[in-house]
């Protein structure tokens, strides 16, 4: 289904045993779903760090991008996985990548409110004041869906409240406009 391997069902699994025969038989490590998914892709969806590290041990494409243009990175940043996102980190993978939209990891942690994964990203060099092909950051993103908690991390690590988007609208005009009181009140304290 979908143009998957055996390796692509292993790693969606978790199955670290079966992943290793597979690739000890000859696995491709690195050829795509219909949707040009790696298996490294299905690990970091899935949060399977086990699978997701014997991956690239065995030379796995840290940065391979599906057909929106989206990494490994970007699967674990989505889906709230900072164990796999480090993993990722550590052995290379760029932080900063956007995909088909030039939206990075950290704007899909902000976007999603995965607090930890921003943590994880910021502290391994994720650019706090990237902007997609919208022109929103990643406090834009957690203002608009009211994530405090990343709109905190962000805020702290030097996030630029004052940047608008493509119709320039500030995190805090997001956060007024989406009613995230939460966010609303994190950004007036700042304006303080």
């Amino acid at each position: 289904m979908y143009g998957e391997t055996a390796l692509h069902r292993a790693a969606f699994a978790g199955k670290v045993k079966e992943a290793e025969n597979l690739i000890a038989e000859g696995a491709d490590l690195n050829i795509g779903n219909n949707f040009n998914e790696t298996a490294l892709h299905y690990a970091a969806k899935k949060g399977h760090k086990s699978v997701a590290e014997l991956l690239i041990r065995k030379g796995a494409n840290l940065d391979s991008e599906t057909r929106t243009k989206e990494t490994p990175l970007h699967c674990a940043a989505s889906h709230g996985h900072g164990g796999v996102a480090d993993v990722l980190l550590k052995n290379g993978a760029n932080a900063n990548i956007g995909n088909n939209l030039n939206t990075t990891a950290l704007h899909l942690a902000a976007d999603y409110g995965h607090k930890n994964v921003a943590e994880v990203l910021l502290n391994k060099g994720a650019s706090v004041d990237i902007m997609n092909h919208f022109d929103n950051t990643p406090l834009h993103l957690a203002a608009k869906n009211g994530h405090g908690g990343v709109a905190d991390v962000l805020l702290k690590n030097g996030a630029n409240a004052d940047i608008g988007d493509d119709s320039n609208s500030t995190a805090l005009h997001l956060a007024a406009f989406s009613g995230n009181v939460e966010c609303l009140f994190l950004l007036k304290k700042r304006l303080i």
